[in-house]
């Protein structure tokens, strides 16, 4: 995990660095600690993974609102559908009611 030049990284370096991005999107105590104990060390170019930790932070945020949109819309098109069966049916059983009269 500990690399030598986090020091040195620049914002797409971290954004490059698959541990960095797993312990963003999947965060554990342990990587929280190591990323904690890397900045306090001063071990590592805080601004830049500041600007990175940012960075996926908004990223997420937009694909979860673009998830919970696309979800939004998926539930509204299965009670239109629903709401259109429904219909389509009660017209049915009524045009069959009026030929029985």
């Amino acid at each position: 995990m500990l690399k030598d030049n986090y020091k040195t990284y620049q914002l797409l370096d971290f954004l490059n660095d698959d541990y960095f991005i797993s312990s963003l999107l999947y965060p554990t105590a342990e990587s929280e600690l190591y990323w904690k104990q890397l900045v306090e060390a001063k071990k590592i170019n805080e601004k830049a993974f500041n600007e990175a930790v940012d960075f996926i932070k908004r990223l997420k945020k937009e694909t979860q609102e673009i998830t919970d949109m696309q979800n939004l819309i998926l539930w509204e098109r299965i009670q239109r559908s629903i709401t259109t069966e429904g219909n389509k049916k009660r017209t049915e059983n009524n045009k069959r009611n009026i030929n029985h009269i």
